[in-house]
């Protein structure tokens, strides 16, 4: 995935949490969401392949969800 790409998704995943006000999952959640992460053959060194995010920030941010649907709906 190109630079350019990266940083478009990220600031649409900053304006959703932005407009979500902030909110992070609790620590369960986020221990789950990067569980999940770690097993998954779209992630190398800690990037999500599919949207380019950094995912040790992403699965903290309540707003965000897996771009394949494998993180559990909130």
């Amino acid at each position: 995935m190109g630079m350019i790409k990266k940083v478009i998704n990220f600031i649409k995943a900053s304006k959703r949490h932005a407009e979500d006000g902030f909110k992070d999952v609790t620590i369960e959640e986020y221990r789950e969401r990067l569980s999940i992460c770690n097993k998954c053959p779209f992630q190398k060194d800690g990037e999500c392949l599919e949207c380019g995010c950094i995912l040790v920030k992403k699965a903290w941010w309540r707003s965000e969800d897996c771009p394949i649907d494998k993180w559990p709906k909130q």
